[in-house]
């Protein structure tokens, strides 16, 4: 699990991610707020 966490941040570190223009705002109360229709992003490569 470790192992898993360290490489997404790896990979993750070299993306910048916003919330898709399409994205509708409808949070749903569970036992926390959480997207009703999932939260789209856009990932764009960050060229170094």
């Amino acid at each position: 699990m470790v192992e898993m966490k360290v490489a997404l941040a790896m990979i993750i570190q070299k993306y910048s991610f916003i919330l898709s223009p399409a994205y509708v705002h409808a949070p749903m109360l569970l036992l926390s707020l959480k997207p009703q229709h999932g939260a789209k992003l856009v990932f764009r490569r960050i060229m170094n």
